[in-house]
């Protein structure tokens, strides 16, 4: 989370960088990938790594965390 405010901070041209140089689209992808799997290895703890038949009902599943840079 510090490194996405840092490059999103105001007077940073981290994000411009990346931009211009093509490569935004694989760190949201990153983000994304670091992110499902801290979620996912740290909810085996609490017994989360399956979603329940309550969670599946109401639409969830780890495709939710799948990032389309479809546009």
């Amino acid at each position: 989370m510090e490194l996405s405010a840092t490059i999103a901070a105001e007077g940073s041209d981290l994000a411009d960088l990346f931009v211009k140089t093509g490569k935004m689209k694989q760190l949201v992808e990153a983000f994304a990938a670091d992110s499902t799997a801290l979620l996912f290895s740290t909810s085996s703890e609490k017994g989360l790594t399956k979603p329940s038949r309550r969670a599946k009902e109401r639409g969830w599943s780890r495709d939710l965390w799948k990032v389309s840079t479809e546009a």
